[in-house]
């Protein structure tokens, strides 16, 4: 199934110390939401990719791409309020491969939105089909994103435009580095010394 719909996830500052608090309860609050949607839709296919982004003020907001089918907002609005005391959530189908371009683009290239210590994004365990495990007796790693998707080198343009690097291989697919990533890369001689950590397909 591919990537379908955008869900944007706020936060009620006045439930929280502090922002970065408001972070961690927040993205455990997104385990619990996804369970509960699992458990009202047994039957169906459902994955998110999430990246954290601060408002103004510094509060976090969960973006996430979904392949799931068709969720209301109503439900989602009053699931999401029983959790985290915040109703407001947003979302909208995605109509095109622009539209998934648009979402990686825009949040991804972004500079670091989450706190020390903390994944700036995250995969439920099934939304990149071909995850594949660390490579035995390599301790010099570098993960990296493998775009294999029609939309790859817009992707790529628009990322390295916020600072990450990318280079398109024999294949045609698109390696991408984020920014630590890349610096991470200059000691490592060759693709075999890395770890796919997904591909956007």
């Amino acid at each position: 199934m591919k990537a379908t719909t955008l869900l944007t996830l706020t936060c009620n500052p006045a439930r929280h110390a502090t922002r970065d608090a408001a972070f961690v309860r927040t993205s455990l609050a997104v385990n619990q939401l996804f369970k509960r949607i699992r458990r009202k839709w047994p039957d169906a296919t459902i994955e998110y990719f999430l990246v954290w982004e601060r408002t103004k003020k510094g509060w976090p907001h969960a973006h996430l791409l979904l392949r799931a089918p068709f969720i209301p907002q109503g439900w989602l609005s009053h699931a999401w309020n029983e959790l985290t005391f915040a109703p407001i959530v947003d979302i909208r189908a995605l109509h095109s491969p622009a539209d998934v371009v648009a979402y990686i683009a825009k949040y991804l290239s972004k500079d670091p939105q989450a706190p020390h210590g903390m994944k700036r994004y995250r995969a439920s365990r099934r939304f990149f089909g071909d995850r594949v495990t660390n490579i035995p007796g390599r301790s010099n790693e570098v993960v990296y994103w493998r775009v294999v998707h029609d939309t790859a080198p817009a992707i790529a343009r628009e990322l390295v435009r916020g600072g990450w690097s990318a280079a398109q291989q024999p294949d045609g697919a698109f390696v991408i580095l984020s920014p630590t990533q890349a610096a991470q890369a200059a000691r490592v001689p060759s693709l075999t010394d890395y770890r796919l950590i997904g591909s956007l397909a």
